[in-house]
């Protein structure tokens, strides 16, 4: 019942008479005619596909899927073109192919249906009719997932054998396309579930800013910072306290009091300098960039440099 229904669905969205094949992939699989019996092992036509992929505007990670499509809908007389949405044997139904979980991105990258061990990948469709392809580890938590042409990641992968899941099903493990978009977005379990379930990117990142507030806002009140910015010569330590952390309107509020700060000399003491603390300067700018980057990156999962503010005191 449940293949039925998601035929249905795909009917619908996609009809049946459609052509499922653009220009240039036709082109391609006809060029691959041609070629067959020069890449008569799977390893070879795959090299090959691989080479024709900016060709036709397509990563190389994309090389896998057109082998797979190409040869579910291999035409010997190469009559792509009369490939309509009746015949067309859909890279979504394709059945999962077995493979060890550390070759498992050979299929993520194309985004073909696969299962290892404890590791899978397929496609389905979620409540707002839309098509996900998301790869689970132990059948249950989704590490990846693609959705409306962008690919999500995990940010928390709790054990280390999900840890493994997520090395050997990157699907952009062997990118090397640097003309390419290949950005992968980092969201929390619960983040990736509800995009899953069809929650727009955009209302996940506004959540964000009452998740913090509610989890974590409270806790860093009053807390205090040692930091060390930059390296060589140019190396400093600032001694800060968060002084209040708080959402205002549609973004979390820092307030930060700079205690103390100086350069870093011999074995990484701060000197402080001998003619105070100067401030606008570029030492100052430096200390303030330093410690946004710090508590944006300890609190990636829910701050950006667009849901948050930072009033400084520095030392008078």
């Amino acid at each position: 019942m449940k293949n039925l229904i998601k035929k249905i669905l795909r009917e619908q969205l996609e009809g049946s008479d459609d052509k499922p094949l653009s220009e240039k992939e036709i082109r391609l699989f006809k060029y691959l005619n041609t070629h067959k019996e020069e890449a008569k092992t799977q390893p070879k036509l795959l090299e090959l596909i691989k080479v024709m992929m900016p060709m036709i505007g397509r990563s190389s990670n994309d090389a896998r899927f057109y082998y797979e499509v190409y040869t579910a809908n291999y035409r010997p007389e190469g009559d792509y073109e009369k490939i309509d949405g009746k015949n067309f044997v859909h890279y979504r139904d394709f059945k999962q192919r077995r493979t060890p979980n550390n070759s498992a991105y050979n299929y993520t990258s194309g985004k073909i249906p696969f299962k290892g061990s404890n590791l899978e990948g397929y496609w389905n469709i979620n409540s707002n009719n839309e098509w996900y392809y998301v790869v689970t580890s132990y059948n249950w938590y989704p590490i990846y997932l693609f959705i409306e042409k962008q690919w999500y990641r995990v940010s928390n992968s709790y054990s280390s054998s999900t840890s493994k899941h997520l090395s050997g099903s990157n699907p952009r493990r062997n990118s090397y396309d640097s003309n390419i978009k290949d950005e992968v977005i980092s969201v929390t379990p619960n983040e990736i579930k509800s995009i899953m379930n069809g929650e727009s990117l955009s209302n996940v990142k506004t959540n964000r800013v009452p998740n913090f507030n509610d989890k974590f806002a409270k806790a860093l009140k009053g807390s205090k910072k040692l930091l060390t910015i930059g390296w060589g010569d140019d190396k400093k330590k600032v001694d800060y306290t968060i002084t209040n952390a708080k959402k205002v309107k549609d973004k979390i509020k820092f307030e930060i009091t700079i205690n103390k700060a100086g350069n870093v000399e011999g074995t990484n003491k701060m000197v402080v300098n001998p003619d105070g603390y100067i401030h606008p300067s570029p030492f100052s700018e430096d200390l303030e960039r330093g410690i946004i980057d710090k508590i944006i990156s300890d609190n990636r999962d829910y701050l950006s440099k667009d849901n948050t503010t930072f009033v400084f005191q520095h030392p008078h």
